[in-house]
C-alpha cells in the first residue's frame, strides 16, 4: 500500500516512536508498503523553523496531495478527518 504522512508522523517516526501506535509502526515498517512524506511537509518544516509558526494551511496542500494521488493519509491531525479522504 502507498501512504502519505503528515508531518507529525514523519516526525514521531524519526525521534517519537513511542507516540505512534502498533499499527501504525508496522505500517511504517513493512517492506509491503512505499512510504511518502510530501515536500509540503518538508516546506512546513522549513518555514516554521526559520520564521516560527504561520498561519499557512498545509494540512489542505496535503490533503489535495492525498486526494490527486489517491493516496490515504497516515495522521492524528482531527482536522483532517473533516475532509473527504482517507484515513490511516
Amino acid at each position: 500500500m502507498k501512504i502519505l504522512i503528515d508531518t507529525h508522523i514523519f516526525l514521531w517516526s524519526l525521534a517519537e516512536r513511542s507516540k505512534l501506535d502498533e499499527r501504525r509502526q508496522a505500517l511504517l515498517q513493512s517492506r509491503a508498503n512505499s512510504i511518502y512524506v510530501s515536500s509540503i511537509s518538508i516546506a512546513e518544516l522549513m518555514i516554521k523553523t526559520s520564521v516560527g509558526k504561520m498561519n499557512i494551511d498545509f494540512d489542505r496542500m496535503l490533503i489535495a496531495q492525498a486526494i490527486a494521488h489517491n493516496l490515504p493519509i497516515m495522521t492524528d491531525d482531527h482536522k483532517i478527518r473533516l475532509y473527504d479522504c482517507r484515513i490511516l
